[in-house]
């Protein structure tokens, strides 16, 4: 009697003496978020891709009061500009802000990668999962370490997935639903193209709701329908809170007097710009190759097909349910990224948050089941993105932008960041610039508002309405030769011969004489 309870006192000891599972996953998870933080700290002053300073000086103009849609054209819903704004109140109009936004869209997403890796497979599936997201989540070839507004989409994405994953049509779960479809509304209001992965993981939660609710076949049709009946219900909160969502962006644009702006540049320009919605769905599907980043194939291609032929093989032998939700996750998000037709390497953020979690849970379950082969075959897929990301931490900051964009965007990007240096220390505030060109950058490294609005609905890429395009264009050279700006920073490859706006630059300016040589992108343009 005396041994056993020495004894039990003996094991209370032991397991005091080690950290407990909660604790480690708890450990593991700050761990990653750190390491998230500390590998993107090496490229906190890279120049940045022209759409976030798009956003940024966007932002900067709404906290000026300017209106959106009509004084600020923009062709993406107002979340990014909205989000862009906050950060800018608190931390400035600076690299900061942007870092911040960054990093916080990517520890987001490692929550919802942990949670939904946890629901698949417990908690060590969560973890595996969450660190897959941490190496793949700042990758220079996707542009992921920015925050574009795939960033701000997958952190809505996969915190729904996760709620999901974790739902059950058996019971009500009304709250759950009404966060899901709030995430899932988030979501879209950064861009439209998320309501496809919406639809599609929907519509998979109730096709499979008998199995969720661990029922079998032998119990007949009527309870098969019952149950998909209750999943039907559970999903109509969630589309409620959608369209409630939307309901209260149109209304306050309305309210504003903007809807007919708001309406053009969201469903006019956003037509034009994709095109053929389908005809870029099959192109892509019938040879994705083609259309992923090239450089990433050699990484990507082999650990996405492996996932999709592994994940395919456990959903068919074994019935299980999550994977068949997770197949929904991946292929609305590969029909998002096909939808512009434009497959620009960071819409391609789209598909990381999927390809975590299904690393994660493969890699419990191959190892919960002793299955070595899949298991060894995960492993070598992943080696790779280590040695990649490595890589690129050895990769001096000026010459980040080349490796992201190549020679065609990169050279602008790190001009215009010199150039707004330039400005800020050479020419007088009272002195108005304008960026010709795409490159707001100029603005925000020259610590300058914009003059005006930026940009024209098929200046430089779309094809809106003819009537919409030339009617802005006039209005940009009205205010144009209204504000006549002392100095005009002239991106070349912008500059079309026949465009009116061109013409009048070159009837009323000459290239200035006093401006640095070593700028090969840019031209800059004085008063006659």
């Amino acid at each position: 009697m005396i041994k056993s309870h020495f004894q039990r006192i003996l094991n209370k000891f032991k397991i005091a003496q080690g950290p407990s599972p909660a604790e480690i996953v708890k450990t593991g998870l700050l761990f990653l978020a750190l390491l998230i933080l500390i590998s993107r700290i090496p490229a906190f002053n890279e120049a940045f891709e022209r759409d976030l300073m798009y956003y940024m000086t966007t932002a900067d103009r709404l906290l000026n009061g300017w209106s959106l849609y009509t004084e600020l054209p923009a062709f993406r819903p107002p979340a990014v500009f909205w989000v862009y704004a906050l950060f800018a109140k608190i931390f400035g109009v600076n690299p900061l802000a942007i870092f911040m936004m960054g990093l916080v869209c990517a520890w987001l997403t490692l929550w919802g990668c942990y949670v939904a890796g946890r629901h698949m497979t417990g908690p060590w599936g969560g973890l595996l999962a969450a660190a897959t997201w941490t190496i793949i989540s700042g990758d220079f070839l996707l542009q992921a370490n920015q925050p574009n507004t795939e960033a701000f989409i997958n952190a809505g994405l996969a915190g729904a997935f996760a709620l999901l994953v974790g739902a059950t049509p058996d019971r009500q779960q009304t709250k759950r639903f009404i966060l899901i479809g709030l995430l899932y509304c988030l979501a879209s209001l950064f861009k439209q193209i998320s309501l496809v992965v919406t639809a599609i993981v929907l519509a998979a939660y109730i096709i499979l709701a008998p199995w969720i609710a661990d029922t079998t076949q032998e119990k007949g049709e009527k309870n098969f329908l019952e149950i998909r009946i209750k999943a039907l219900k559970q999903t109509i909160w969630a589309v409620l809170i959608i369209v409630l969502g939307w309901a209260l962006v149109i209304g306050y644009f309305q309210w504003q007097g903007h809807l007919a702006a708001f309406k053009e540049s969201l469903v006019d320009y956003g037509r034009g710009y994709a095109g053929d919605l389908w005809g870029n769905i099959w192109d892509f599907l019938s040879n994705p190759l083609a259309y992923t980043p090239a450089r990433g194939n050699a990484f990507y291609v082999p650990l996405t097909w492996l996932l999709i032929v592994l994940a395919v093989g456990y959903f068919w032998r074994d019935r299980d349910w999550r994977l068949g939700l997770w197949l929904a996750y991946f292929s609305g998000s590969l029909i998002a990224i096909a939808l512009p037709g434009r497959f620009f390497p960071h819409y391609f953020q789209l598909w990381l948050p999927p390809l975590a979690i299904a690393t994660g849970y493969l890699l419990g379950r191959s190892w919960l089941m002793k299955r070595k082969l899949a298991l060894g075959l995960l492993l070598v897929a992943l080696f790779p993105f280590a040695g990649l990301r490595i890589y690129q931490y050895t990769i001096p900051v000026e010459q980040i932008p080349f490796y992201k964009y190549g020679l065609g965007h990169g050279p602008e990007a790190t001009e215009s960041k010199y150039i707004g240096f330039w400005i800020s220390q050479h020419i007088d505030q009272k002195v108005i610039v304008y960026q010709w060109g795409e490159e707001p950058g100029v603005y925000f490294w020259a610590k300058r508002s914009i003059p005006l609005g930026i940009g024209i609905p098929g200046l430089f890429m779309g094809n809106p309405p003819a009537s919409l395009v030339q009617r802005d264009t006039n209005l940009l050279l009205k205010r144009l030769k209204e504000l006549h700006p002392g100095l005009i920073i002239a991106n070349k490859r912008m500059l079309f011969k026949d465009h009116p706006i061109v013409q009048w630059m070159s009837e009323n300016y000459v290239k200035s004489p006093s401006t640095p040589d070593q700028f090969e992108s840019f031209l800059f343009l004085v008063p006659k």
